[in-house]
């Protein structure tokens, strides 16, 4: 974990540090109450570990507990996202926060999330790619969009990196997107729910800006004599090319 993201994750800890875990939560009684916040109950948030999250993390406002509960178990529910240590879709945990109408909430709480979300984008762009159909940016911003935000920001982030690693995560986000069957890329499952920001990202990944950037990643590639890369290069321009060509 990067600093700039390690102190986001600190500032949400600080920021949300007021909110106590309630001695009474309502929630559905199909859901046992040990398993949902055993170890909410009985350990320092910062000790929780993701194995004693995972039910809380799927059934959040749903069927477990009211926006408070969220906001007290939040920063470590971001903090284990940022680590993927958790099983629980990341699409999911995001999209507790539109549940809870987080954008009402006040200001340094909602400064804190946003911030999180923009260490977090960045951390994403800066890790090396695993070449082929890589879909990590392409879920995370999907996860994003379950907070109901715009791309606009997050794609101005990625359009101005001109490093190698975020062109990489390009390649790999065609990959995960392009549907062979169709010839389109494809915002499916999760993004259903928010279907203006998969459009978003489909545009943006779809122009002759992308498809230049992706032929200069190319050569890159061949020249850090990466083959899982160059492979990876070769599948998104040839998929690009024939989107473009529509």
């Amino acid at each position: 974990m990067n600093e700039t993201l390690h102190k986001a994750i600190e500032r949400m800890y600080d920021v949300f540090s007021g909110y106590a875990m309630p001695a009474h939560v309502e929630m559905s009684p199909y859901r046992h109450p040990d398993q949902e916040l055993g170890a909410l109950r009985t350990l320092p948030l910062r000790r929780v570990p993701a194995s004693g999250l995972e039910g809380y993390a799927g059934h959040a406002i749903t069927t477990v507990g009211d926006d408070d509960l969220l906001r007290y178990a939040l920063p470590r529910l971001l903090d284990l996202v940022a680590r993927r240590e958790l099983i629980t879709d990341e699409e999911i945990v995001l999209g507790k926060l539109e549940l809870a109408g987080w954008r009402t909430w006040p200001e340094p709480e909602r400064s804190a999330i946003l911030t999180f979300l923009d260490a977090w984008w960045m951390s994403v762009l800066d890790s090396p790619s695993w070449g082929g159909a890589d879909g990590r940016a392409a879920s995370t911003l999907c996860a994003v969009a379950q907070a109901n935000l715009s791309l606009a920001h997050f794609l101005q982030q990625w359009e101005g990196r001109d490093d190698v690693t975020a062109t990489d995560h390009i390649a790999g986000t065609v990959n995960a997107l392009y549907d062979m069957s169709c010839a389109v890329l494809v915002t499916s499952n999760f993004w259903e729910a928010r279907p203006g920001q998969g459009a978003q990202l489909r545009l943006w990944l779809a122009r002759p800006e992308t498809l230049a950037r992706l032929e200069d990643g190319e050569r890159q590639a061949y020249e850090r004599d990466d083959e899982e890369l160059v492979e990876s290069y070769e599948n998104a321009l040839a998929a690009l090319r024939i989107v473009l060509r529509g």
